[in-house]
């Protein structure tokens, strides 16, 4: 995976809903940090604010070169490493970084299911439990 300050080049998109055709753009990233879905998966809170986008396993955080601005880049979402994944529910027990459950069915990368993932998530917002969390990750256990 990348490390801090390792400056790559992707191809992203200029919008990552999902229902959208992308077009590329070459981009240049200092990554600052990576963040693995399977094992620090989103908050409920989280996923709701922007549950139409391309999601992946593997977000990386960085800054764009071309304007300085801190961003986040789903590697799934690049045209090198383009393809659906679909979005899971698991319930995490503290301090562990793999589900000890898993809610639902997958969710793929489509308007309909992503409205019911939606939907059904939006029972456990706000609900917390200090030895488990809910949790939305990528099911791809692709290792990059």
């Amino acid at each position: 995976m990348y490390s801090p300050n390792e400056r790559i080049q992707i191809h992203y998109p200029e919008t990552s809903l999902i229902n959208s055709r992308p077009k590329w753009k070459l981009r240049e990233i200092i990554v600052r940090k990576t963040r693995d879905l399977v094992t620090d998966p989103l908050s409920i809170e989280d996923y709701l604010r922007r549950p139409l986008i391309h999601r992946g396993r593997w977000l990386i955080m960085g800054t764009d070169s071309q304007n300085g601005k801190l961003r986040q880049f789903y590697l799934s979402t690049t045209r090198e490493q383009y393809r659906p994944v679909p979005l899971r529910v698991g319930v995490y027990e503290a301090d562990s970084k793999r589900p000890a459950q898993i809610l639902f069915r997958p969710f793929e990368p489509t308007v309909r299911d992503r409205i019911v993932l939606s939907r059904l998530v939006t029972r456990f917002a706000g609900v917390s439990h200090s030895e488990k969390r809910i949790g939305v990750f990528a099911d791809d256990l692709r290792v990059v």
